[in-house]
């Protein structure tokens, strides 16, 4: 007859007893939580094509604030790789603190400071307020709209005719790149047409001065997107996420690999679409003939589109075309 002693043993085998792919994942639980992630498309991050001449002011930001690496992202990634990193990411006792997944064989650390060598970032002093205190301490909206927007712009507003977002057509030109590297390498959004008060606030910072601790951004928003239920939710930093499995010599060549199909480049032609100012609303006269309804009044011009505005709606569905068929 069995022991009690013997009874409490077996009753304190590990959960995790039946077999799962140990060359893909730490744990059972892991690959079920592949199996959750495999379906949500990855969000790669975008490249800055701007040399000198066109805009010396953003060249100069990007090297006073160290982010060559951030703003030059790898090209060919294996998407599978990247799905197996988030599943693998995610905490089983979310008392855990560690940053800590696992590729192919190997452990990746993907917390703050391993972040930070795998960009190369470094701690730049600023006179100016901090991304992060500024949103502690309620950021000044009117002011960002002054600063990021063409005349004539306002905030979107919601209940109690608080401030929601700006349309990003109505961005400057040097402030729509930045929310484009914002939204694709920082805070990742697949939404290209709002700029939350999150993300104004942090191209304000950009634009303006202030400490951003990308490292930190980037580390925190791994883990969030890894455990998000939500199967609908996107999966961002594929390029931070090969160059920190790249340090600890993850192979990204497989046979089964799917490559993530790369986004279109931040240019200085599509920064400069469509960003001329809001035209006011003209008050209709009442008296004098009416016009046709279709036909421009005489001496009115016809509401059509410049070739900016078709620009932009071209590159807006380009867009939406390439991220529908991301990995």
């Amino acid at each position: 007859m069995a022991s009690s002693s013997s009874k409490r043993q077996k009753r304190k085998e590990p959960i995790e007893s039946v077999p799962f792919d140990e060359k893909r994942f730490k744990t059972a639980f892991h690959e079920r939580e592949f199996e959750r992630i495999r379906a949500r498309k990855i969000l790669p991050e975008l490249i800055f094509q701007i040399n000198a001449n066109e805009s010396p002011q953003i060249l100069r930001k990007i090297e006073q604030r160290g982010w060559q690496l951030l703003t030059s992202p790898e090209g060919k990634i294996n998407g599978n790789l990247i799905k197996e990193f988030y599943a693998n990411a995610v905490r089983y006792d979310k008392k855990d603190e560690s940053y800590i997944s696992f590729v192919r064989g190997k452990m990746v650390d993907f917390g703050p400071m391993s972040v930070m060598r795998a960009l190369k970032l470094r701690s730049i002093p600023f006179e100016e307020e901090s991304y992060h205190l500024r949103m502690d301490n309620n950021p000044n909206y009117d002011q960002i709209l002054r600063d990021l927007c063409v005349p004539g712009a306002d905030w979107e507003r919601g209940a109690g005719n608080k401030q929601k977002f700006i349309k990003r057509t109505d961005l400057t030109p040097e402030a729509k790149g930045w929310f484009e590297l914002v939204r694709r390498s920082i805070l990742p959004a697949a939404n290209n047409s709002e700029v939350n008060l999150e993300r104004a606030t942090m191209v304000h910072c950009i634009l303006k001065g202030g400490e951003i601790k990308v490292h930190e951004i980037i580390a925190q928003g791994i883990r969030k997107m890894a455990e998000k239920s939500d199967a609908r939710g996107t999966l961002g930093y594929p390029s931070t996420i090969y160059r920190l499995c790249k340090k600890v010599g993850v192979e990204f060549e497989d046979e089964d690999h799917v490559w993530i199909k790369e986004g279109i480049p931040i240019t200085f032609r599509r920064m400069n679409a469509a960003a001329s100012p809001i035209p006011q609303k003209k008050q209709r006269k009442s008296t004098g003939p009416q016009g046709v309804e279709g036909q421009a009044l005489e001496g009115q011009a016809p509401q059509t589109l410049d070739m900016h505005q078709l620009q932009e709606a071209l590159d807006g569905l380009s867009r939406q075309y390439l991220e529908g068929q991301g990995a």
